[in-house]
């Protein structure tokens, strides 16, 4: 600025026109430092520009760099604990399978030990049953044995008195007959301390021994081969007595539980032909037969004395 108010002094102490041809010069010159300077600011603002864009570039890069690299190490970390939940997952599905194989295991053998204890409860049962049926057929027995001493004795003191005032044996076993058939109802007879009831009615195998069993009596049972022919030796035809396997099909029981003699039975009987669950005695073969036990036939009752 000091330069170009230097020249305007100079040009107005210059007289008329060459002082106006010395400014223009002046202002050409003057023109030229602006244009110089207003490139040089654009380049320099260019340059600042171009610096901060690479620098806002570069800053952007690394933040791309520090954010890529904390998202690899956020997905190594998902990764790593996807791969610790899926090892846990297998443990624990590994644990849940031996517990599963385990409680079925224990299942099985509860359920075996259960079995085997039911089991073992019928058996002991079945033990009882049978041992209290054997208990009572000996108490049973037993008291047979006792029951047939003790008339035994009576009929043993009946002959020494009888033979007291008679020695005529058989005078003394009529008298001690007719001592003792005096024990049975009337209509009955007397055989081996049993009094015996043949009927002259015919009826189905139920109803007689339920006749039987209002006299206090039951339905025939034969004990031996000499109470057989007892009872063959007085009647003429066939006749109900105490036997049939309507509890179990094919096993033959009388009415106190015992099983019957197989000699007893007649040749192929029994044959349970037409449903024949009830047995009669045959006097012509003096042998026993299986029968359907709605036929009408005549009975043999049988009573004890000592009942």
């Amino acid at each position: 600025m000091a330069k170009d108010q230097f020249f305007v002094v100079r040009g107005s102490a210059a007289p008329g026109a060459p002082s106006e041809h010395r400014e223009k010069p002046s202002a050409a010159k003057r023109e030229k430092p602006d244009r110089h300077s207003s490139a040089s600011s654009s380049q320099s603002g260019t340059g600042r520009r171009g610096w901060v864009l690479s620098i806002i570039v570069i800053i952007l890069f690394l933040l791309s760099i520090i954010l890529l690299i904390v998202v690899a190490r956020k997905l190594s970390r998902l990764q790593q604990q996807h791969r610790d939940l899926e090892s846990s997952a297998a443990e624990l599905q590994h644990m849940v399978n031996c517990y599963s194989s385990s409680f079925y295991r224990n299942v099985s053998s509860v359920s075996l030990q259960c079995s085997l204890i039911h089991n073992n409860v019928s058996a002991l049962l079945s033990e009882m049953e049978q041992q209290q049926n054997i208990s009572t057929q000996h108490m049973a027995a037993l008291r047979a044995v006792l029951d047939r001493t003790v008339w035994e004795l009576i009929l043993g003191y009946l002959l020494q008195v009888d033979r007291g005032s008679s020695n005529a044996t058989v005078q003394s076993d009529q008298s001690c007959s007719r001592c003792l058939s005096s024990l049975c109802p009337a209509d009955w007879q007397l055989w081996h301390y049993s009094c015996y009831y043949l009927s002259l009615e015919s009826t189905d195998w139920d109803k007689a021994s339920a006749y039987c069993k209002s006299t206090g009596a039951h339905l025939l049972i034969i004990e031996n081969q000499a109470e057989l022919q007892f009872v063959k030796g007085r009647i003429q035809d066939n006749r109900w007595i105490g036997l049939t396997d309507r509890k179990n099909e094919g096993t033959w029981l009388w009415n106190d539980g015992t099983a019957v003699r197989t000699e007893f039975w007649n040749r192929g009987e029994p044959n349970n032909e037409n449903e024949e669950d009830c047995g009669e005695i045959m006097p012509a073969q003096g042998k026993l037969n299986d029968l359907s036990c709605s036929l009408q036939k005549k009975y043999v009752c049988e009573k004890h004395l000592q009942t």
